[in-house]
Formats: structure tokens, C-alpha cells, sequence
């Protein structure tokens, strides 16, 4: 297929957090909610929607939205779809949770929410967890259920292993690309893995120990506190120009999950206020000599410091923050350009609880 060169581009957004990541209710006590009041709140411009999926006119609308998004609220978010009757994986997830009271009711049925939300949650039926159906939560709120949009009349697709362009936008080909994930740039099909790791670096998921105050019912625990790089690279084709453009996309996360454990089990999601800190040391390698997408004043590697940090009451929590963006490089970029990770170091303390974890790779 035709390349034809464009103005390269490359950006940094700074790190922003998103927000503390609550639903629609405030917690009260352990078993009473509150709605809040979103009323007021200004939202972002409803999007197109085609064949169930939000439809981006092009890159650039699909990166203005993705920067709001990422700046935005979870309540903000969920009146914002609602706004023009969509909802995303993140909101099916957000709204799935709301279910059970804030999320930490022990009376919430949990089979029977999951099953209420199958095909629009995953659910962990020894934990009696709900999940989102991918780990990338601003991503999340811009992908159907199935884990789909358009930009243009490309179709990708993001799942928790691959993300998948079909630069034609064919059904068929994107179908089949699902069954069997195989790269195949010469029928117009990318496919590759969303973890952000080269070897011989840290870790693609820095996971700090499962930690706890006891075994008995009562008892409270840190089950998940990692810190991780996603690859969120796509392909689309621009139509007016007959020619395929590659994005680059590496994306920052943190995630904590707290439980408090009943005669069931570890099965209530217990709300507390997060503090931690955090730091990671990101290498952006096989950048091509010719290639032209890095601005005046790029420092690689790139440093990421999260000072000591107290969150909202919550008892899930996700910060992202998008640390590199390449817009229209080369297919040679495309394929060479990686992240290596030369330090991670996550450090982080449940209030409710007094319980701390973490972990560090150099």
C-alpha cells in the first residue's frame, strides 16, 4: 500500500490523574448510598455512533476526545454517554458495580449482577469479582461492549491480550482476525500484543505481594497493586489520501484492589483511601535515525514521578496517564519503536486497613 509522508508528531500529556474512578454513588457507611448530583457538569460533545460503536471522524477527533476522556470524571463520563444513549465497556463496568451499593454491600448477589452484565463484564467466579472486558480504562470508555470503535472506516478492536486493526473497516476480516490473532499487514490486518515490554528490561506488570490482617471473617486485604505499561498502537487509512497512517500510543497505569473478607469469603470490595507513590523510568528504543517524529527538547528516557499521593474513598483504584504518542509515523516506526523499562518502584498504603505493599525492579 502507498505510504505517503506526513508531518510527524509527537506528544506528551501530562500526567493527569483519572480522577479517583467512583461510580455514581459516594459511600455513606458500608451499606448506604448516595447518588451525586451530576446535574451541572458540563459534558464532552456527544460522538457519532455506527453499528453499535462510537464512530471518530478521524485520528484527530479520536485524540481530542481520548485527551478529555482522560481528564475526565467517572461520573462526568457515565452522564456523558448516557447524553446520546451509549455505553461503553467502562460504563456497563461502572454501571455493573453501582449494583452492589458503592461496591461494598455483602448483600449484592453477585452471580446474578454478572449474569445481568454477561457479555458486558467479566466476572471471577472464585473472588465473585466483576471486571472490565479490558484493563485499559480510558481506552475503556471509548470501545462498545465488544471491545470495538471506528476511526474513519477503520475498525479496531481492543480485548485484554491484542489490539487489532482492520484498515478497511471489513466485518469479516476483523472476525476472523479475533478466532486468530495473526498479523497480516498485507490484507490490511494488524495485530499485536498490549503489553509495553522488551526484553531484557522490568517487568511488563510491576505486581507488589497480596497482603492482609488476617484470615478470619472481618479480616481486610490488599488483593491487587501493580503498575504497568500498555502498547494501545493502531493503524487506520485515510480514504482521501489512499494510504494507511500508524500511530504509536504507550500508556502509564496504576491499579489497587481492597476486599474485606465475610464467611463467604473475600467477597466485599472495601472502600478506603489510597496513599502511594510511585516512579518508573521509561526507555523509548529502536526510534529510526530518518525518523522525524521527535520534537525539540524530547529527553529519552522518559521519567515518570508520582510524589507521595492520597486518593478519594474508593475501593478500586486507576490512575493512566498517556506517556508517549507518536501520530503518523513510518510502518518501519511502527514496528521498531518499543518501550523498555530500566526502573519501577510502586509503594502504596490502604488507610482503612493500615496495610502497605509495593515493589521495585532496577
Amino acid at each position: 500500500m502507498k505510504h505517503v509522508s506526513f508531518l510527524l508528531l509527537l506528544f506528551f500529556i501530562a500526567a493527569v490523574p483519572f480522577g479517583c474512578q467512583k461510580n455514581e454513588y459516594k459511600i455513606e457507611s458500608d451499606t448506604t448510598c448516595t447518588p451525586t448530583d451530576v446535574s451541572s457538569r458540563e459534558l464532552l460533545s456527544p460522538v457519532p455512533v455506527s453499528d453499535g460503536m462510537l464512530a471518530f471522524t478521524s485520528v484527530e477527533h479520536y485524540n481530542q476526545v481520548r485527551a478529555q476522556v482522560l481528564a475526565s470524571q467517572t461520573a462526568d463520563l457515565m452522564s456523558w454517554q448516557g447524553s446520546f444513549n451509549f455505553k461503553s465497556a467502562q460504563y456497563y463496568y461502572r454501571e455493573a458495580i453501582g449494583q452492589q451499593c458503592c461496591p461494598d454491600s455483602e448483600d449484592a448477589n453477585m452471580p446474578t449482577i454478572a449474569a445481568n452484565y454477561n457479555g458486558k463484564v467479566l466476572y471471577d467466579a472464585a473472588e465473585q469479582d466483576l471486571k472490565p472486558i479490558i484493563p485499559m480504562v480510558t481506552t475503556g470508555w471509548l470501545v462498545n461492549e465488544n471491545g470495538e470503535l471506528k476511526v474513519g472506516s477503520s475498525l479496531i478492536h481492543y480485548s485484554n491480550q491484542y489490539v487489532i486493526s482492520v484498515v478497511d473497516g471489513s466485518r469479516t476480516k476483523m472476525d476472523a482476525a479475533i478466532a486468530n490473532p495473526v498479523n497480516n499487514p498485507s490484507n490490511g490486518v494488524y495485530v499485536h500484543s498490549i503489553v509495553a515490554a522488551a526484553a531484557p528490561c522490568c517487568p511488563w506488570a510491576l505486581d507488589a505481594p497480596s497482603v492482609n490482617t488476617g484470615g478470619g471473617s472481618g479480616s481486610k486485604r490488599i488483593k491487587t497493586a501493580y503498575m504497568t505499561n500498555w502498547d494501545e498502537s493502531y493503524a487506520v487509512y485515510i480514504p482521501q489520501l489512499n494510504t494507511t497512517i500508524y500511530n504509536v500510543i504507550f500508556t502509564f497505569a496504576i491499579y489497587f484492589h481492597h476486599q474485606r473478607k465475610t464467611w463467604l469469603g473475600w467477597t466485599v470490595c472495601q472502600r478506603t483511601q489510597w496513599q502511594y507513590k510511585a516512579s518508573e523510568t521509561a526507555q523509548i528504543t529502536n526510534i529510526p535515525a530518518n525518523c522525524g517524529c521527535l520534537p525539540p527538547g524530547f529527553v529519552n528516557p522518559v521519567l515518570i514521578n508520582i510524589p507521595l499521593t492520597t486518593t478519594g474513598n474508593e475501593c478500586k483504584y486507576n490512575y493512566e496517564k498517556q506517556i508517549f504518542a507518536a501520530l503518523n509515523v513510518s510502518p518501519t516506526a511502527y514496528y521498531s519503536i518499543g518501550l523498555c523499562t530500566n526502573k519501577m518502584k510502586l509503594e502504596t498504603k490502604a488507610l482503612d486497613s493500615g496495610l502497605s505493599t509495593g515493589a521495585s525492579c532496577n
